[in-house]
């Protein structure tokens, strides 16, 4: 049974960032351009550069590859792994070829000969440039995504490549009469020409996807790269000179493009699933059914705003709000009906508890609760007397009430912060109290608070009179 084709893990490339990469790949050409006449211009060997370009090359190339494959592997993405593998043939051949290169390591070859090096260099441009030709065309659907088999592969390719190039570099073809003097024989320039035509093939077939993903788009920057690696290397004809140390610009190009762009598009995956635990975060404390806060977003909210009363010394208000008689109403008109029911108390509660920091919360069932920070109680009595004016305008059909329409009962208290359980409490008892006394009214807790920093604004006897 074949695999689903995978979906990239990266965005597509929006326009300003196609303008921008295909800026860099013009930069490229024109740079390639302006440096091929003073391509054979010799300049000074620098000390430890080899070993330097080398180093930065496998590094470079090992974490790209690594991050490459690991994605190809959670996506089960066979085109990511290939790219993967690509980057990683490319950071395991620098090893012999800074061991092959005279002066990298030792003051002559540690491995092979003078000519083991360019050999090396040319296949890895070819095995490079294939490597993204075949991502560049291939179904993702027939290509395994296993990092192990991957890195075995590769390992097993850069050996062979290796062996050949240093134990049997003498059956193969002379790429220069002398590398450090330049002049490409026959053989050089024929594979000279065919590397820039592999890698030119590359660039084509990256391009045709480049709107796919930034991944791909950057990629034709990395190609164009190569290109002009090959090209000012070929020019130039010998080592050291003006256009080998710039082919080197355009190597470690190849590679940091692409790394630059993946870390970019990594970043941007953290920042969206940072967003989205958050929503998700955020949609855990929303009651499903009436749209409030659930019961979780309440006791959050409590202890929140009983942490900043407490701090600031302003007082904290609660309503508990209970509709009267919800299960005569359910019994009578349905469970679908009364959903409705909660719904609207709910949009009621909300437009009358309306200023940036009140909370309304489904407490549970028919009950619910509306946190009011900076809120005496004379002021949570005027909400209240909102909340039973709004809630009796719906006239919300109950012939098993005794006024015939949907009523709610309040209790209300009014805390310093300091006892957030106290408080629910509190209002808990004026809301029983409410009930008690007659229903769709709002009764006032006596204060509870251990300070004297609040005094009740309305004796209890009034706040029966405003019910």
């Amino acid at each position: 049974m074949s695999k689903a084709p995978a979906t990239s893990g990266f965005e597509g490339a929006d326009v300003r960032q196609r303008r921008f990469a295909f800026g860099v790949v013009a930069a490229l050409l024109l740079f390639g351009a302006i440096a091929t006449p003073f391509a054979k211009d010799a300049l000074f060997p620098l000390p430890g550069y080899m070993l330097a370009f080398g180093t930065t090359m496998i590094v470079t190339n090992l974490i790209l590859a690594s991050l490459l494959l690991s994605r190809g592997k959670a996506e089960d993405d066979g085109a990511t792994a290939l790219l993967g593998a690509t980057y990683l043939f490319v950071g395991l051949i620098f090893l012999p070829m800074t061991g092959a290169f005279p002066g990298a390591l030792v003051p002559g070859a540690l491995i092979g000969t003078t000519f083991s090096a360019v050999w090396i260099w040319t296949i890895w441009h070819a095995g490079f440039g294939l490597g993204i030709v075949a991502y560049s065309t291939c179904n993702p659907s027939t290509l395994p995504a296993s990092p192990r088999a991957a890195f075995w592969t590769v390992t097993a390719a850069v050996a062979g490549v290796a062996i050949c190039a240093t134990s049997g570099v003498e059956l193969l073809p002379r790429v220069f009469g002398d590398p450090m003097k330049g002049m490409f024989t026959g053989t050089g320039e024929a594979i000279a020409w065919t590397l820039l035509a592999i890698d030119g093939l590359a660039v084509v077939a990256t391009a045709r996807r480049a709107r796919e993903s930034s991944e791909r788009l950057w990629l034709v920057v990395a190609m164009t790269a190569a290109c002009v690696d090959i090209w000012l290397t070929f020019k130039s004809g010998a080592r050291f000179s003006v256009g080998w140390y710039l082919g080197k610009v355009g190597s470690l190009a190849t590679t940091m493009v692409v790394l630059v762009a993946l870390v970019n598009n990594v970043s941007s995956v953290y920042r969206k699933v940072r967003a989205a635990n958050e929503a998700l975060a955020n949609l855990a404390k929303i009651d499903g059914l009436t749209g409030v806060a659930n019961r979780r977003g309440f006791d959050e909210a409590l202890e929140s705003e009983s942490r900043r009363a407490a701090r600031v010394g302003q007082p904290l208000a609660l309503l508990m709000v209970d509709v009267d008689h919800f299960k005569l109403y359910n019994d009578r008109y349905g469970h679908q009906q009364g959903d409705e029911c909660l719904r609207a108390v709910a949009a009621v509660l909300a437009a009358g508890a309306n200023r940036p920091g009140d909370r309304v919360s489904r407490y549970g069932g028919e009950e619910f609760a509306v946190l009011l920070p900076a809120t005496d109680q004379r002021g949570a009595l005027r909400v209240a007397d909102r909340v039973l004016a709004a809630i009796a305008c719906l006239a919300i059909e109950h012939s098993n009430a005794p006024s015939g329409v949907v009523s709610v009962s309040v209790g209300i208290a009014c805390g310093d912060g300091n006892d957030p359980a106290g408080l629910v409490r509190s209002a808990d008892g004026a809301l029983y109290a409410a009930k008690r006394g007659g229903r769709a009214c709002a009764r006032a807790a006596e204060v509870w608070l251990p300070s004297e920093s609040f005094a009740p604004a309305v004796s209890t006897s009034e706040a029966s009179a405003l019910a």
